[in-house]
């Protein structure tokens, strides 16, 4: 039998289709994620939580642009704002479209009713 040389290789078992680079991508990035999550830690416990989230506050806060740095300082002011607590909860926002994309690899591509639907099933 002659090949048609067309190169279709439809019905093997090997991913031909982007679905592989993807895995690979978010598999090199959340190892990306989990290197810098555990230098992060690491650099916590040696220096005390306290002492290291105020360096981490103060480095945040030198690198936004003017505007924002005087709204944070503004913000700050109230005596019910942390600085810490303030600049955490601004760094998530900052950095959510990677942690969609890190809770995206870790927790599938599935719908919220595909999950529940699977651990009611695992449940039983």
């Amino acid at each position: 039998m002659e090949s048609s040389g067309d190169g279709d290789k439809k019905g093997t078992a090997e991913p031909t289709d982007d679905t592989a680079d993807e895995r690979e991508r978010l598999a090199a990035l959340v190892e990306r994620e989990r290197q810098i999550l555990e230098k992060l830690i690491n650099d916590a416990k040696s220096k005390g939580a306290d002492v290291w989230l105020g360096e981490w506050t103060k480095r945040f806060l030198s690198a936004l642009p003017p505007g924002a740095k005087v709204d944070f300082l503004e913000l700050c002011e109230s005596d019910d704002c942390d600085p810490i607590a303030l600049a955490v909860l601004t760094a998530f926002l900052q950095y959510s479209p990677r942690l969609q994309t890190i809770m995206r690899a870790i927790a599938g591509e599935a719908s919220a009713e595909d999950r529940s639907s699977a651990a009611r099933k695992l449940e039983k």
